[in-house]
């Protein structure tokens, strides 16, 4: 029988200091390090000032959960005032997590971006080795609209940039819905 997602097991809610070292834990996974612009170890002191940073910015930064139990991190960045757009990243951090949570976390975060937030636009870097990452882009209704070349520690990558218009989310939304959420 395949894993369905119900809407009502999800939630995102602000970090507290006990999701603290499950967040670094996840940051220094290898699977989120090698999909991630920064594939550096984390140390735990700098882990120790982003997570005080993160918990004063005004940006915003939340957990998923689902039935209960920590999952991923969604963040925006670059949110200003005044300003109608952000970027956004994001993931899993839970090598356990069932398939589709993924799906159902960027969906609540854009649904909020869009809706309660009123933002018009959000950005996403992907690198373009990552089938999976740009798949997942395309589904939520992203449009690829470059590139550019990145340094990490060990390699140089392609990075492509994809954009989410409020009104083609918006389009999409009842569908998206409906494939998502059972």
């Amino acid at each position: 029988m395949a894993f369905t997602v119900q809407r009502e097991d999800c939630r995102l809610r602000p970090p507290g200091e006990g999701d603290r070292e499950r967040l670094l834990a996840w940051r220094n996974s290898e699977r989120i390090r090698n999909a991630s612009l920064s594939d550096g170890i984390v140390a735990p002191a700098d882990h120790r000032r982003w997570f005080r940073a993160l918990r004063a910015s005004a940006e915003i930064s939340l957990v998923f959960e689902h039935a209960g139990k920590p999952c991923g991190f969604i963040r925006t960045q670059g949110l200003e005032q005044g300003k109608s757009r952000c970027e956004w990243s994001f993931y899993i951090g839970d090598d356990q997590a069932p398939r589709g949570l993924g799906s159902a976390m960027g969906f609540l975060f854009l649904e909020m971006l869009f809706g309660a937030k009123g933002l018009d636009q959000v950005l996403a870097d992907v690198i373009a080795a990552n089938d999976r990452s740009r798949r997942y882009h395309e589904r939520l209704g992203f449009e690829a609209t470059g590139s550019r070349r990145i340094r990490r520690s060990a390699d140089e990558v392609e990075v492509l940039r994809f954009e989410l218009e409020a009104s083609r989310f918006a389009a999409r939304k009842p569908r998206l819905a409906g494939e998502i959420f059972s």
